[in-house]
């Protein structure tokens, strides 16, 4: 969704239409519930509360803007987080 979008629906104080609302939720992959407040985010095991859509937006933002050579960095840290969480979960 182009942030023109949102900053209309932020601005404006409406919210989406119910096909926009679905589209959204699953590209956050959260559920509508979740997505509109109905229902809080789940906390993940590990103790840290997972990053709201915004921070994570920013971070993807963020990431678009790096040099690849620094973009494949970043890839191969979160690659070995997730090996080393799936490794922890298979112990």
């Amino acid at each position: 969704m182009p942030q023109q979008a949102i900053t209309y629906y932020e601005v404006r104080g409406v919210s989406p239409p119910p096909e926009l609302l679905v589209a959204i939720a699953d590209a956050l992959d959260v559920s509508t519930d979740i997505l509109l407040g109905r229902k809080k985010v789940p906390e993940r095991s590990g103790g840290a509360a997972p990053a709201t859509s915004v921070q994570r937006q920013k971070h993807l933002k963020g990431l678009d803007e790096l040099p690849p050579h620094d973009q494949k960095a970043v890839f191969k840290i979160i690659d070995a987080l997730a090996e080393r969480r799936a490794k922890s979960r298979g112990a």
